[in-house]
């Protein structure tokens, strides 16, 4: 199952408050402009590429070209809805924390109807 990261109110008004600002020609000099178009292409790459994948129980994380982890769920511990703002590969503050038996935690948000079918889908990964 592959599902695809929600995102969320914060996210899009930085994306927007950097169109907004190429657009109207604030930026005057062109290694500005370079610097704020570069920017807007990482933060529109990172909406595009948020995606979480369950697969040979394992949970495949991507998140813009940087960031990729693959997490191990028979060492998954539990499963809860959060609000946090926290750092993580989620796009909105309205997440999934998943927490490990080896003490980590991780953030993950998606669409709310596609939720509780992937909640489900990591539960019986669940041990036991």
């Amino acid at each position: 199952m592959v599902v695809k990261s929600k995102p969320g109110g914060l996210y899009l008004t930085i994306v927007t408050i950097l169109l907004i600002v190429t657009t109207y020609g604030v930026v005057k000099d062109w290694w500005a402009f370079s610097a704020i178009a570069g920017s807007v292409f990482l933060l529109v790459l990172t909406f595009i590429r948020t995606y979480y994948r369950v697969h040979n129980n394992y949970l495949y994380i991507f998140s813009g070209f940087l960031y990729t982890n693959k997490l191990d769920l028979s060492k998954l511990e539990s499963v809860e809805n959060v609000n946090s703002y926290k750092p993580a590969p989620a796009l909105s503050h309205k997440r999934l924390r998943l927490k490990f038996n080896d003490g980590k935690t991780l953030d993950i948000s998606m669409d709310p109807q596609l939720e509780e079918s992937f909640t489900n889908e990591l539960k019986n990964s669940l041990p036991g």
